[in-house]
């Protein structure tokens, strides 16, 4: 197990940082996983077992089991890498100001997505800034 620190933008001028312990376990079956955990948030980041589309400007790097403690929510969501410059993403930007969903329903029959968990920026960066930080290790 390692302890990780790093930063976040929590704002447009304000930088702050986020520590969490890092570690690699097993599931039942025996496959590896990423497990992050600090005060606010219990990560664990599966890689993905889906193949690359050709000409695609993302590919799923990881799929993530997200506990918010303080809230008591646990949701899933993909995570990301863009091929051209290999950082991370989650989500999409919400309708809601100031916030980002993490979880989202699609409708292929009216070609419309539907928004099920939006979180605020500052916690998204902040989730963002651990899964960048524990891929890099």
């Amino acid at each position: 197990m390692a302890t990780i620190t790093t930063t976040f933008h929590a704002s447009e001028v304000k930088e702050s940082p986020v520590s969490f312990d890092l570690d690699k376990k097993l599931t039942a079956d025996g496959k590896g996983y990423l497990s992050l955990d600090n005060p606010k948030y219990h990560i664990a980041l599966f890689p993905a077992k889906v193949e690359p589309v050709l000409g695609a400007r993302s590919q799923i790097k990881f799929n993530a089991r997200v506990t918010m403690k303080e809230a008591g929510i646990t949701f899933h969501m993909p995570v990301r890498q863009l091929v051209d410059d290999g950082s991370l993403i989650a989500g999409q930007r919400s309708a809601f100001q100031s916030k980002r969903t993490v979880v989202s329903d699609w409708n292929a029959k009216t070609s419309t997505s539907y928004e099920r968990l939006a979180i605020p920026d500052e916690n998204y960066r902040e989730l963002m800034a651990m899964i960048t930080a524990a891929d890099q290790a």
